[in-house]
């Protein structure tokens, strides 16, 4: 596929829907059916559609980053959303409380760890790999 000369990666930059415009921007010279008449010129060629596509890919890859990155809130925004909203006094108050839960869940206040302290007691100490598995089993004798 042929390269693009400079005036036509320009005509690919400003193209934005309008050959016209776009044709006159990247430097091509004549009255409107003339700049038309070039504008579909170059968009009939491979090369250009190539490049054309190419930005498209570009600013579409582009756009889902800016909009992933604005719709994925981070851990400090959402604390400061359940702080804004639990401190809101026109909220309702089950808004509020949870706002309040989530606020203390995201930083582990409701954790409860359980230890059986029964399964311990009964575990032979530094048992074999054989005594553990009747212990297990239920086989401790």
């Amino acid at each position: 596929m042929q390269e693009l000369d400079a005036r036509q990666q320009r005509f690919v930059e400003f193209y934005v829907g309008n050959g016209v415009e776009a044709a006159r921007a990247a430097g091509y010279t004549g009255n409107d059916r003339t700049l038309a008449a070039t504008a579909s010129r170059l968009l009939a060629r491979d090369n250009i559609k190539a490049a054309m596509m190419a930005k498209d890919a570009r600013a579409e890859s582009v756009k889902i980053q800016e909009d992933t990155k604005h719709q994925i809130a981070t851990r400090s925004e959402r604390r400061g959303f359940w702080t804004k909203v639990m401190n809101d006094v026109e909220a309702d108050m089950s808004d509020r409380l949870r706002a309040s839960e989530l606020l203390g869940k995201s930083v582990g206040d409701f954790i409860e760890k359980r230890i059986n302290v029964n399964a311990d007691e009964r575990l032979p100490k530094n048992c074999t790999p054989e005594q553990l598995e009747k212990w297990a089993a239920g086989d401790d004798e």
